[in-house]
């Protein structure tokens, strides 16, 4: 019996779901259950949404860069 494998499409919404912690509302019944028996599939959805979380972590941070040095060019505007 061949086991039929979550497709690229179906990793990666399950991944963005994980990595927001939206899984339990967005995610299909079927992956779940997939997910569930296959380490294959579970260990590729995992590494893509660490990948994601870190992405998202990396553009808060030069977002707030952006900010704080935005904001100390104002005051050095001001002069303060």
């Amino acid at each position: 019996m061949k086991t039929t494998h979550l497709t690229e499409v179906e990793i990666a919404l399950c991944a963005e779901a994980v990595a927001t912690d939206s899984a339990a509302n967005t995610v299909s019944d079927f992956s779940k259950k997939h997910l569930n028996h296959c380490d294959s599939c579970k260990k590729q959805v995992n590494d893509l949404a660490e990948t994601i979380r870190q992405k998202y972590n990396d553009e808060i941070v030069i977002g707030l860069n952006n900010v704080m040095r935005k904001r100390s060019v104002l005051f050095s505007w001001i002069g303060l």
